[in-house]
């Protein structure tokens, strides 16, 4: 009988949490956010991309929210083809397209641990179908991120439009130390 209302106990708990939305959801304390940005490549063309991102911590907007996994997903590439999800802990500051149409990534990190690199910033592009890590591009630095960086989770609109991106990131509340993700900065170009 003990073990009936046991059973029955765990089942009306998966049931509750079934009937949650999972955006609300807290996890072994890891939550997602995400939410739909326009994107524009050097040459001109827009895109949109959905980005995903998921971590631990940061219950109050200002507090210290810990990424474990960032993701990208081009969901339109204005007619190009689209590149693989990129997911992984780091920050993405830059999608882009090089001279010869291959698809690259920036990126940097957010919190330090892992990162075995002295230079701040990675470039991956994709070869055959999948991201792969490539020697850093010195051509970068001085260029300003084109996915965004002044990210506060609870406030992301669902969709980021361009004409939206300097007065989000102009806001007061941004501290001085988002304002490194501005640029890619030459004074950061130790061991790159």
């Amino acid at each position: 009988m003990l073990k009936l209302k046991e059973y029955s106990l765990l089942l009306l708990g998966i049931l509750c949490l079934s009937a949650c939305d999972t955006d609300d959801l807290w996890l072994d304390d890891s939550k997602v956010f995400h939410w739909q940005e326009q994107v524009q490549l050097s040459d001109g063309k827009v895109i949109w991309i959905e980005r995903r991102i998921a971590g631990n911590g940061g219950s109050l907007p200002d507090s210290d929210f810990e990424a474990t996994k960032d993701e990208v997903e081009v969901v339109d590439a204005a007619g190009l083809n689209k590149p693989p999800l990129w997911s992984d802990r780091w920050a993405p500051m830059i999608l882009d397209r090089d001279e010869q149409g291959s698809w690259y990534m920036v990126v940097t990190p957010i919190h330090d641990q892992g990162w075995n690199n002295r230079c701040p910033y990675r470039k991956y592009q994709v070869v055959n179908g999948a991201w792969q890590p490539v020697a850093f591009d010195q051509r970068l630095f001085g260029r300003r991120p084109n996915i965004e960086w002044f990210i506060r989770l609870k406030e992301m609109p669902q969709k980021l439009y361009l004409s939206d991106k300097p007065e989000w990131e102009n806001d007061p509340r941004t501290s001085k130390a988002a304002h490194r993700y501005q640029i890619i900065a030459h004074q950061y170009r130790i061991d790159c």
